[in-house]
């Protein structure tokens, strides 16, 4: 929130700054922005450095239920040959017993993995919101007459809002997703070799189809999270000059200025949901895909004898836990797009 450079002009949508003599709108005063995303990344990352100890639980507790999501499927294939087929009823059912204990500790793991990211996310933004006002009583007061009430408190409600729910949704997710995906990669190549190559066809097309689409994601959160500064900005002051718009009878202009900001928060919001709605839906249709192709080379590696049915099964776990954990990532990247733009 660093102070403009511009020269010091009365705010143009003010009801009480109404510059009948002319100047530059307040509107067209530019925003400061970092000069990249990873910037902005690092610095949301040196505020969650101060909550360490919760950060080294969490990283254990991702760890932990990683390594029991990935026994499950492991069990399940190995009950499928040991004793499903050779029908050992006794063994069965311990192995049930044994997935119960699996699957559940797992469960209660994760629990404490998301209570724990809850209190350090609450904790690192209580600290931005701290900061924030902090700066806020520093500023001149030259930049608050170029700048909006509503916009400010747009800035310090909206945007870190969304930093608030990015941190309690998205990082644990990204955190989990790239624990599973290394731990699931690893036990389908000491599984099958041949197996994880088929399973993996689909990776290089996801990847590129995420990256296009993330090129455009950004910059229209972006304009999203701006447009959503300025008609704040403009209902606050409007609304709260209520009596001196209608003494210089200023309705229609204030109703333009708010049409024209409303459709840019509308065409911005539109193409950044648009785009990132796609992620879910394509994602979907290439982890089914690989599905389809791991079942029907699976089943005629089996029918040759290379490859048993619990390879199978524990492979079409294996790929149903990787592919989901690739579009958890694809999702979860828009929503870093969308917050990185509140972090700006």
């Amino acid at each position: 929130m660093a102070e403009p450079n511009a020269r010091h002009t009365p705010r143009q949508g003010n009801p009480f700054h109404m510059g009948f003599g002319g100047g530059p709108s307040r509107m067209m005063v530019p925003h400061e922005r970092p000069k990249s995303a990873a910037a902005t990344l690092l610095r949301v990352w040196s505020y969650l450095g101060g909550q360490r100890i919760g950060l080294v639980i969490v990283f254990i507790a991702t760890a932990l239920s990683t390594i029991f999501a990935l026994i499950g499927p492991y069990l399940l294939g190995k009950s499928v040959d040991e004793f499903i087929i050779p029908r050992d009823h006794n063994g069965f059912w311990r192995m049930c017993l044994l997935l119960i204990a699996v699957y559940l500790i797992g469960t209660i793991v994760s629990w404490i993995q998301q209570y724990v990211m809850v209190g350090v996310s609450q904790n690192t933004v209580n600290v931005m919101r701290r900061d924030l006002f902090v700066k806020l009583q520093s500023l001149p007061l030259r930049y608050f007459d170029a700048k909006t009430h509503g916009e400010l408190m747009s800035r310090t409600t909206n945007d870190i809002a969304m930093v608030s729910n990015t941190l309690n949704q998205s990082v644990i997710q990204l955190i989990s997703s790239a624990f599973m995906l290394v731990g699931s990669l690893v036990m389908m190549l000491a599984t099958s070799v041949s197996m994880t190559l088929v399973t993996i066809i689909t990776v290089p097309v996801i990847g590129l189809a995420t990256q296009r689409i993330s090129k455009y994601t950004r910059k229209f959160f972006a304009g999203q999270q701006k447009s959503l500064g300025e008609i704040n900005g403009l209902i606050e002051e409007t609304i709260s000059g209520q009596k001196v718009v209608k003494v210089f009878c200023r309705e229609q202009k204030a109703l333009q200025e708010f049409r024209a900001i409303n459709q840019r928060l509308r065409e911005s919001s539109v193409k950044a949901q648009s785009l990132s709605g796609i992620m879910g839906p394509m994602m979907n249709a290439m982890g089914n895909l690989s599905f389809a192709i791991i079942a029907l080379a699976g089943g005629w590696l089996a029918m040759d004898q290379v490859i048993t049915i619990g390879v199978i099964v524990s492979f079409l776990n294996y790929s149903r836990q990787f592919s989901q954990r690739i579009n958890q990532l694809a999702n979860q990247y828009n929503m870093v797009q969308s917050a990185i733009a509140g972090a700006e």
